[in-house]
């Protein structure tokens, strides 16, 4: 007899995720008599749209200094971006959690060529979910690491500690590995899940 275990929630993952997170290989503990210690996880999945959930434009501060020898002034644009949601939810809370997931190298080059959009997407998550995160798939050391390649890695921390205390109900998970990422991200997942069946 096969044991098994199926997981209570469909994943929610956006159809334009271009390296999901599979979700494979997942094992719970055996509990039941006669179950090995590990027993297999299924975990549904569901790929979808999720930027056409809920779509609004997101209006942000973009700042631009204007110096003269003097006289110093700042001016201030409102710039409007259609925003998306996020990489990953879970199915039937896709306006309370959401986590975008970002590698390094995407996370350098959505900051130094689509900062202004980005940032806007990160304001949405703050005013719009209940639970978010930014998950990154790397720590300090594989940004700093990453730095050395010419990219300016102050920039980018400098950038998520700024955020991290401008928009403090996004989260910023900065985990040692993709396969590190993936699991957390679930476990995120299942917790708020839990909490919302109680």
């Amino acid at each position: 007899m096969e044991h098994f275990r199926v997981n209570p929630f469909t994943i929610v993952i956006d159809s334009n995720e271009t390296a999901p997170f599979p979700f494979k290989d997942f094992t719970e503990k055996g509990t039941r008599k006669g179950e090995p210690d590990k027993v297999p996880l299924l975990i549904e999945t569901v790929r979808k749209p999720l930027w056409n959930h809920k779509r609004r434009d997101v209006l942000i501060d973009v700042k631009k200094r204007v110096s003269e020898r003097k006289n110093k002034s700042i001016a201030i644009e409102q710039e409007s971006f259609l925003v998306g949601m996020a990489d990953y939810s879970i199915q039937g809370y896709e306006d309370e959690f959401q986590i975008e997931r970002k590698s390094i190298p995407d996370l350098f080059g959505t900051l130094s060529g689509r900062r202004e959009k980005f940032e806007a997407e990160v304001k949405r998550l703050h005013e719009d979910c209940e639970f978010s995160t930014i998950m990154v798939e790397g720590d300090l050391g594989a940004i700093l690491k990453y730095g050395e390649t010419g990219l300016n890695a102050a920039s980018v921390i400098g950038t998520i500690a700024a955020w991290k205390i401008r928009y403090p109900r996004v989260h910023w998970d900065l985990m040692q590995s993709r396969a590190a990422a993936e699991r957390w991200a679930f476990r995120l997942m299942k917790k708020f899940y839990d909490e919302k069946q109680k």
